[in-house]
């Protein structure tokens, strides 16, 4: 009807090209689930994230997983800040999975990570569906930076 109701499903779509395009570009590096590094589920248990180090199918897996979770999140940002919320707690223990080796390969990469996720986050707990697809964006850019250096 109005410009408002445009620019709302206009940027929902845009949302959701990100997430896709997020899940394609894991899914093209051979994001399959090979190889895995749980060795000894002990050691694994007491080991701080940012020590693990995933092998890169499992970045790569990882990456595309979470660019499905923050599509969702810039989505359900704008419509429903308690659903988005939800969601976005969601993206922790994934990132904790990967984040050791993207930390230790890319200081910078990884601090664009933390930083933009915690922005969603705040955004998503706001209702901020402008701020959450914005940041979405900022993240898929992340995740391409990252691929392109360390395709795996």
């Amino acid at each position: 009807m109005g410009k408002g109701e445009w620019v709302s499903r206009r940027s929902v779509w845009r949302a959701v090209t990100v997430g896709v395009a997020l899940a394609i570009a894991g899914a093209a590096c051979g994001g399959g689930g090979g190889g895995s590094s749980k060795s000894n589920g002990e050691a694994a248990s007491t080991m701080a994230p940012e020590d693990h180090r995933a092998s890169g199918v499992e970045v790569r897996a990882g990456l595309a997983k979470l660019g499905g979770i923050v599509g969702q999140v810039g989505l359900a940002a704008s419509a429903d800040a308690k659903s988005a919320k939800q969601l976005d707690e969601g993206i922790e223990p994934e990132w904790q999975k990967i984040e050791g080796t993207i930390r230790a390969n890319d200081k910078d990469l990884y601090i664009r990570f933390e930083d933009d996720f915690a922005a969603l986050s705040k955004a998503a707990a706001a209702g901020d569906g402008s701020k959450a697809q914005q940041t979405a964006a900022d993240l898929a850019e992340a995740v391409k930076a990252y691929l392109a250096k360390y395709p795996g």
